[in-house]
Formats: structure tokens, sequence, C-alpha cells
């Protein structure tokens, strides 16, 4: 043992403690093969983690971008059903002016006119124009034209076997054709 001067046994001892506290300090921050592991097997987790979580971001951003590209196509569409329908209301409106002044021809070329244009339109569907069609056939029978009438009744019979009102219809040929 080495004495330190002016410590005597003390110091010697002393001495001692730290050279083995410093051997055993340096022991403990070594750095263990487990240690060392865990570390890595944590630090691969995260990795992983991290992995996935851009992969997910990934997929959302691209969901987000098909999201407004639908967004963008069912806007477009809508601005050309609106522009559609409000042609059709303002053909319907002719013709409702017409029959305000008496002009009952003139009001069934108009509603003919918005019928066949509801008919063609590839956004428009019979709920569109229905009302139309109603028209059409009180317009007929105030104007006295049988004719007319039944060969409309029959077209949409015919076009339209699946409307509510397809019975009334019918009905209403049956009497013209036992007039």
């Amino acid at each position: 043992m080495a004495r330190r001067k002016g410590l005597g046994i003390f110091g010697s001892v002393l001495g001692v403690a730290f050279k083995v506290g410093g051997a055993v300090a340096k022991e403990i921050a070594k750095p263990s093969k487990v240690d060392i592991n865990r570390k890595l097997k944590e630090r691969q987790a995260q990795m992983a983690a991290e992995k996935k979580l851009n992969q997910l971001n990934e997929t959302l951003d691209a969901f987000a971008a098909e999201q407004d590209r639908e967004f963008k196509e069912l806007k477009a569409k809508n601005k050309a059903w609106s522009k559609d329908f409000n042609k059709l209301g303002t053909m319907r409106s002719n013709a409702k002016e017409y029959e305000k002044q008496g002009k009952l021809k003139l009001a069934i070329n108009w509603h003919l006119k918005a019928l066949d244009f509801g008919e063609t339109s590839e956004r428009l569907h019979y709920g569109n124009y229905a009302a139309n069609i109603g028209r059409i056939i009180i317009l007929y029978g105030k104007v006295k034209d049988k004719e007319s009438l039944e060969n409309f009744l029959i077209r949409v019979i015919y076009n339209y076997p699946e409307a509510r009102e397809i019975d009334d219809w019918k009905k209403r040929l049956s009497k013209l054709n036992n007039k």
C-alpha cells in the first residue's frame, strides 16, 4: 500500500478506496452485452414504428388526394346537373306563363320541350320532369285534343312502366278508348 504523506494509514486506505472505486466505476460505465442488445432492439423497434408511421402518412396522403379528386369531380357533376335543372325550370316557367295567359297550346309545347330535354339529359331523371308529364296530360284534356292525349298516354305508359302514376294513366287511356 502506498502511503500518502501526512495521512498515515488512513491515507493508504483512502488511496486504495479511490483506486478500487475508479475501477468499479469504469466497470459500471462499461455497457454489458445485455444492455447493448436491449438498446439495439429498442432502436430497431423505434425504426420499425417510424417506418409504419411513414407508410401510414403516405396512405393518408393518397387517400386525401383521392378524396379531393372525387370531390372536384362531384362538384363538376353537380354544377352540370344544376345547369340542366335550371334550363328545365326555365322551360317549365315559360309553359306556366303561357298557361296563365290562356295560351294552352303554347304551354303544351313548352312542357313537351321540357320533357324532351329532361329525357335526353344525362344528368336529369324522371323525378325532375314528372310534373311536366302531368301538366301535359291536363292541358291536352283542357284543349280537348283526345288524339294527342291518347298518343301521349301510350308514350308515357311505355316509357315509364315503373312510374307511380302509371295506374292513373292507364285509367285515363281506358276512358278515352271507351268514348
